[in-house]
């Protein structure tokens, strides 16, 4: 399958070269704030101080040579999409302090609609580095200038660089790619370093639907496991994008098969990088954006809810899923947060509201970073009952470590943790994808509701087998 060079994971080596340019239009496309590790080792810690910015971003004179006409038809758009030089620049806050172009009291809710022109230089040492590759090593550089852009490009990067062009989907739409789920047995915790992906799965362990599709990325590349190669294609399942983070739909760049199933993601505001991956999956089986002012939708035994925050935050402004049990809805659901807060996700904002236990099995929110809500729903009496932590094994951002904020604050919704000190254990409620299998060298965790003594291995059609038996139960 073609990619665009960034996407592609086959040309990540020739990608770590330094870019030939060094002017970019750049959104702002994720900020991290709090303490910070080295990270996982490959890539130098990176200098300076405040939170940590991610722009996605594009080459300005290829930009500047190169027109997008949305609705221009598909051989322009393959053209543009396919050729378009990429990068991501990672840098601390204080970089942009003397551009005066940030506001750094209110970083968390940088205003994604604005567009920056950066000027770089590369340095052995810089201050803030340059990716070519979602799956590359970086280039150190320094930034240079740094300028708001306005006007006509910035009205050109807006236009053709959104989903603008790409109409919502209908209810209707939704709910036929859903429906050919059939019966739902139980779920997937997928072992994807830092970064989400859990499969919907039939009796013989088949996944029939996807929530999220990502992984390790960037900084965090080396976190996924080698031991993950191909998922489970077998059913085209269909799969829910929880948001547009780079770690929530990269692994489709992983197992190419994935850009030919339907994906189902929220309609927000986003960089060229995101934007040519939805193009990919347009192209595929298609990309059915989230009808503006639904709720939610069932589907069988799936219910997605749009989560109700308000504003440019793309974690809480996303999607998350719940899943029935066949035969009993009313039995306590599995959650899927992406990395949504509890406090924007409705059901479960109900559960912590009126103190019921509605999940068997939740995954953490964010990868087991800090909460804004700092209550968890209330964990049922099964002794089966389960929240799983996704995150890459000694990532920067100390997502899932021992005595995080997010573990205390499950602990005190009575899903014990060995990972808490003050928790007393056994019985112990919680797994994480870091606790890999001796053999497979990978921590997929299964959920479900009932107790069960060992995990399904999935029956793949044909002679080729996926790499998504559980480890742990």
């Amino acid at each position: 399958m073609n990619l665009n060079a960034f996407h592609d994971i086959g040309k990540r080596s020739e990608m770590a070269e330094p870019p030939s340019y060094k002017r970019v239009y750049a959104r702002i496309d994720q900020v991290e704030i709090g303490e910070f590790g080295d990270g996982p080792g490959g890539v130098p810690p990176l200098p300076g101080s405040g939170p940590v910015l991610y722009l996605d971003s594009i080459d300005a004179n290829w930009f500047d040579d190169n027109r997008r006409r949305p609705g221009g038809g598909a051989d322009a758009d393959t053209r543009f999409f396919m050729d378009a030089r990429l990068c991501v620049i990672e840098a601390r806050a204080d970089n942009f302090d003397r551009f005066k172009v940030l506001d750094r009291d209110d970083l968390e809710e940088a205003d994604e609609s604005e567009w920056l022109e950066i000027v770089f230089e590369t340095a052995a040492e810089g201050a803030a580095l340059v990716y070519r590759n979602l799956f590359s090593v970086p280039t150190p550089i320094n930034l240079s200038s740094v300028r708001r852009v306005t006007g006509s490009i910035k009205q050109r990067l807006d236009k053709e660089l959104s989903l603008d062009d790409v109409s919502d989907a209908t209810q209707e739409d939704i709910e036929d790619a859903l429906a050919k789920a059939g019966q739902i047995d139980h779920a997937v915790v997928y072992d994807v370093g830092q970064g989400s992906s859990a499969g919907l799965c039939n009796s013989v362990g088949r996944v029939v639907v996807y929530c999220d599709f990502g992984g390790g990325v960037l900084r965090h590349t080396t976190t996924f496991p080698p031991g993950l190669n191909l998922f489970c294609m077998c059913a085209s399942a269909p799969i829910i994008l929880s948001h547009w983070d780079w770690d929530h739909w990269s692994s489709a760049s992983r197992d190419t098969r994935a850009y030919n199933c339907k994906w189902i993601a929220p309609r927000q505001k986003m960089g060229p990088v995101h934007r040519t991956a939805a193009f990919q999956m347009a192209s595929g089986a298609g990309l059915l954006i989230w009808p503006h002012g639904l709720a939610s939708i069932s589907s069988g035994q799936i219910t997605i809810d749009k989560c109700t925050r308000t504003g440019t935050s793309r974690n809480d402004t996303g999607l998350a899923v719940t899943v029935a049990k066949s035969g009993n809805p009313s039995a306590p659901r599995l959650l899927f947060t992406g990395d949504a807060d509890y406090s924007f996700i409705p059901p479960a904002q109900a559960a912590i509201a009126s103190a019921t236990a509605d999940f068997i099995a939740i995954v953490a929110p964010h990868h087991g970073g800090k909460m804004r809500t700092r209550s968890a729903p209330l964990r049922p009496k099964a002794g089966h009952a389960r929240v799983a932590y996704s995150y890459g094994i000694s990532n920067m951002y100390r997502h899932g470590v021992a005595n995080c904020q997010a573990r205390l604050d499950h602990v005190k919704a009575n899903w014990n943790d060995r990972h808490v000190t003050v928790c007393a254990v056994p019985p112990e409620f919680a797994r994480q994808t870091e606790d890999r299998g001796p053999a497979s060298k990978l921590g997929h965790i299964r959920l479900g509701w009932s107790a069960v003594t060992s995990a399904v291995t999935p029956q793949c059609v044909g002679t080729t087998n996926c790499d998504l038996e559980a480890e742990q139960i």
